[in-house]
């Protein structure tokens, strides 16, 4: 037919050629009526359609609404057929060899340039450790018709090169980027270092262990040293010896290690305890929850109802029910005694749906007796309880943030204990009395925060605080002597680090030491006129540093919206040696928060349908997840053929303790969820 050619218009499916004698008339299929479309004599290229056109629209509208639509599809037809040409032509640049022609015209593959195959895989990889994919992703038919769809000359690499030559390689690039990177910076910087342990479903257990510290530039990094495979018992000397392994296998100094931040476990504290140990903020504010409101004999006896009550309500009938007594939200939270503020949830949850679960649990599908049903006191206790834990939840959602600063825990207590204080909810004097005797507990008695510099130092150091977070002007002048004197031993390690070390000094160079024969007074040898140069340069020293931290202390604090890093880079200049030391404590974060995520994250690679998966393969995902969203945007170089990778599972491992190798339960669950342990003395 006429409209298989595409040069041909539509409008002659509807006509035909009236005879060879007559070109230039053309008769209508549908009235047999003769139009002309040409003078005769014209050449046929000459010819024009459009009083064909207009012959179908005044004579047969239907007809010409049909043509139309055919020449939509043609035009359609010819735009999808160039494209393609172009697509072909564009084959001939990139190829270096010419395509053969059979290859274009049956659409198959043409061999992709070996630079864009090597970008498209690096793609590919990074996108399947973000979302944590198996290898076997890329046998999927589906996967392999979208990818073949996007780019059919991209050849998808097979699951067992993924998993015995490229991520093997970039895993080895990733650590030698990183070692290359934290060795450079930690040369003129302190770091701090997070650390946690966990056991997953398949009763594999795991040591995480994490450095943050602050750059020249003044930004702060949190890096993944190890996820380290640790089936062996979690002794305090196994801990050590093992952190001890991963800082030497990193080329990291202990010297250079300001403190690490841990829950209070006793094992971690102990084996923490070499390396300046903090606790948890976090971990520690719930325990003054968890020793203070939790242990009283009513608040047991309520939420154990609560529980069986959202037991009932979490079941089919139960939801059926709060649907059915128009509640909007019927999802009602189970609480986790290894979750932070998973009780206060709970009893928010269900305060928010009283009416309807009330009406719900009178209802005798559920089978509840009397005494399980909630009484006014019961509801009157429970809005009590959730009056007094709101400023705890608050302050845990504040401060479980990776950008947190340990500066902060001085001045979240302050505020604690003020919106604590100032509850004035009748009935809630016991809550908050024994709230406030397990902060005062906590954070003065047992830890006393205020006086530990690396809260305290860290303090004045964040200029949205400075003196303003201190309980009382005492401690305030004990935390700016401290500083003054971290500063001064700083100042002058450096200066010492810089003088001349080629030759050995003499103990005293300049005292002219003489021999002491009876015939010799002391007088003649004390009466030798030495001044102490050092002295007076120690007091020249300490009268500076003093100026300088006076001057910053006086000047007005900041803005709780500044970025105090932000505002060490612009004011480097100004307070030159506060500044640098800044460097050093504002580098620990307020928690063991960080440990605690790159544990969750590993429930996306141990799955149900993955409890095979080697722990060494475990932690190459976890590892190579967590810096590549660390370093985004960085180029993983090859690295050199004699570079050893810190994580090598070739590698040397770290001597077992005796006690590692019993087979002793390991501390720690089956889920990822913060546990809130106790501490040693309790």
């Amino acid at each position: 037919m006429a409209q298989q050619n595409r040069n041909v218009s539509g409008v002659w499916n509807f006509y035909k050629v009236a005879d060879k004698e007559n070109p230039h008339l053309a008769e209508c299929n549908e009235c047999a009526k003769t139009i002309r479309r040409g003078k005769p004599g014209t050449a046929a290229k000459d010819f024009q359609v459009t009083s064909l056109w207009d012959h179908l629209r005044s004579k047969h509208p239907e007809k010409y609404k049909e043509a139309l639509s055919i020449r939509e599809a043609q035009r359609v037809k010819r735009q999808k057929t160039n494209e393609e040409e172009a697509q072909r032509r564009s084959l001939y640049q990139l190829n270096s060899q010419q395509p053969k022609l059979v290859d274009v015209l049956a659409g198959s593959n043409v061999k992709i340039d070996s630079n864009r195959q090597a970008e498209l895989e690096r793609m590919l990889m990074y996108w399947m450790i973000n979302q944590m994919l198996p290898y076997t992703t890329v046998e999927d038919a589906m996967f392999q018709s979208f990818i073949h769809g996007l780019n059919k000359k991209f050849v998808i690499p097979s699951e067992k090169v993924l998993r015995t030559k490229l991520m093997p390689d970039l895993y080895r690039r990733i650590q030698y980027k990183l070692k290359t990177f934290i060795n450079t910076v930690l040369k003129t910087a302190d770091y701090s270092m997070s650390c946690d342990i966990w056991s997953s479903v398949c009763l594999d257990s795991y040591l995480g262990i994490i450095i943050h510290f602050i750059t020249e530039e003044f930004e702060r990094k949190v890096v993944v040293l190890r996820c380290l495979p640790y089936n062996s018992a979690h002794t305090g000397d196994s801990i050590k010896s093992r952190v001890s392994f991963v800082l030497h296998a990193w080329g990291l100094s202990e010297a250079k290690l300001h403190c690490s931040v841990s829950d209070t476990a006793s094992n971690m504290k102990k084996g923490l305890s070499a390396f300046t140990w903090v606790p948890c903020f976090l971990h520690v504010l719930n325990l003054v929850v968890k020793n203070s409101i939790f242990v009283q004999s009513g608040v047991k006896l309520l939420l154990k109802k609560i529980k069986k009550l959202i037991k009932k309500l979490r079941t089919p009938t139960g939801k059926r029910l709060l649907d059915e007594n128009q509640c909007q939200d019927s999802t009602i939270i189970r609480p986790t005694d290894t979750r932070w503020n998973s009780y206060y949830l709970m009893i928010d949850s269900v305060l928010n749906k009283k009416a309807a679960v009330t009406v719900t649990a009178q209802d005798p599908q559920l089978s509840l007796t009397t005494t399980d049903q909630m009484t006014p006191h019961d509801w009157e206790l429970l809005a009590k309880l959730s009056t007094v834990l709101k400023p705890f939840y608050v302050t845990t959602k504040c401060t479980e943030g990776d950008g947190v600063f340990v500066s902060e825990v001085i001045p979240n207590v302050k505020k604690l204990v003020k919106e604590i204080t100032n509850l004035t909810m009748p009935g809630i004097g016991t809550l908050k009395s024994t709230l406030l005797a397990e902060i005062e507990r906590y954070f003065v008695s047992k830890y006393d925060v205020e006086k530990q510099p690396h809260y305290s130092i860290a303090t004045l150091l964040d200029p949205r605080f400075k003196t303003a977070a201190f309980s009382g002007r005492h401690t305030a002048s004990l935390a700016k002597e401290m500083l003054i004197n971290e500063v001064l031993e700083r100042v002058q390690s450096s200066s010492d680090r810089s003088g001349p070390s080629d030759e050995a000094p003499a103990e005293n160079p300049e005292i002219e030491i003489l021999p002491t024969t009876s015939s010799q007074s002391w007088e003649s040898v004390l009466d030798c006129s030495f001044q102490s140069t050092d002295d007076e340069g120690y007091e020249e020293l300490n009268t500076r540093v003093r100026r300088e931290v006076t001057t910053y202390l006086k000047d007005s604090k900041a803005d709780m919206t500044c970025k105090p890093l932000q505002y060490w880079k612009s004011n480097k200049c100004v307070y030159p040696n506060l500044a640098d030391i800044s460097r050093k404590f504002l580098s620990p974060p307020a928690s063991s928060a960080a440990p605690e995520r790159l544990f969750s994250s590993a429930k996306h690679v141990i799955k149900p349908t993955r409890t095979r998966l080697k722990p060494d393969n475990v932690e190459a995902n976890l590892f190579m997840a967590k810096n590549l969203q660390a370093f985004q945007g960085c180029d993983f170089d090859p690295c050199p053929n004699e570079f050893c990778p810190p994580n090598s599972e070739n590698g040397p491992r770290p001597q077992s303790t005796m006690e590692s190798d019993n087979d002793q339960p390991t501390r720690g669950s089956d889920s990822s969820d913060i546990d809130i342990s106790s501490d040693d003395d309790e």
